[in-house]
Formats: structure tokens, sequence, C-alpha cells
């Protein structure tokens, strides 16, 4: 299983690197994976345009437990910005 976020970079942040954080809590709260940044790099726009920038991250949930059925909620933020954020709903565990 996957999970793929796409952000738009405005013109002036593109060119430089930026740490996106990722923190995946568990039904009841709780932390179910080391939260660390993730550093990316966004490309500058070499066409003309508004000089915006996507860029699609891929994160590999192969390696994560989800223990109990419940809402998982996988938050998203560059620096203090808060990008948004995804809720896996596990219905029945096997």
């Amino acid at each position: 299983m996957f999970l793929v976020l796409r952000i738009e970079f405005e013109a002036a942040e593109c060119g430089r690197i930026h740490a996106l954080s990722i923190s995946p809590l568990g039904p009841k709260g709780n932390l179910i994976a080391p939260v660390g940044d993730v550093q990316i790099n966004v490309p500058k726009v070499k066409l003309r345009g508004s000089g915006k920038n996507n860029y699609t991250c891929v994160g590999d949930l192969g390696g994560v437990t989800f223990h109990e059925p419940g809402d998982y909620v996988f938050s998203f933020s560059i620096g203090k910005t808060k990008l948004g954020q995804a809720v896996l709903a596990i219905v029945h565990q096997s």
C-alpha cells in the first residue's frame, strides 16, 4: 500500500529544499511510526507561465502495522505550515 501526496509550490518556493513532516497517528491518537522530515528538492519551472510547480511524494506503507480497526490519520506539514491530512479507515483486522 502506498500513500501519495501532491503539493503545489509557488514560484518563490521553487528551486530549494523543503522539509516535509509526516505525522502518522493511530485510532487512539498514538504515534504509529517515528516522525521524521523528508527532504524534498522542488525544481524551478523552466516553462513560461505562473512559475508554480507541483511535487509528488510517494510513501511505501508496506512496513507499517495497523494493530487495530479504526481511523489512522496522516498529517502533513512543511515547517509550521499545515498542508492537510489523509485518513485511512481500517475496518477489519485479519
